[in-house]
């Protein structure tokens, strides 16, 4: 019995590690998604010399996955005005 216990309790710890280890990996997906947004956000904004609201707007015509609803928000904020700082304060 003692043997079976340790046998299930090392497979579930296993499994549950396995599945952080998955969840990890796809916050590294979505952060790696965001730099290259914000890169792509920083060259518009550079050199098709637009204001922050324009570049959301051109990137958000142009790209569709999950992260951009960050972008969205953004762009919608700053539809209404509103500073970078408050937008960013208000995400989460």
């Amino acid at each position: 019995m003692k043997i079976i216990g340790a046998i299930l309790v090392f497979i579930s710890s296993s499994l549950l590690g396995l599945q952080n280890a998955l969840k990890i990996k796809f916050h590294i997906n979505d952060l790696k998604k965001i730099c290259v947004a914000l890169t792509i956000l920083k060259s518009e904004i550079e050199f098709g010399a637009s204001t922050l609201y324009e570049a959301a707007k051109i990137f958000l015509k142009t790209r569709t996955h999950l992260s951009m609803k960050y972008f969205r928000k953004l762009q919608n904020n700053l539809k209404k005005n509103q500073t970078v700082q408050k937008i960013f304060g208000s995400i989460q």
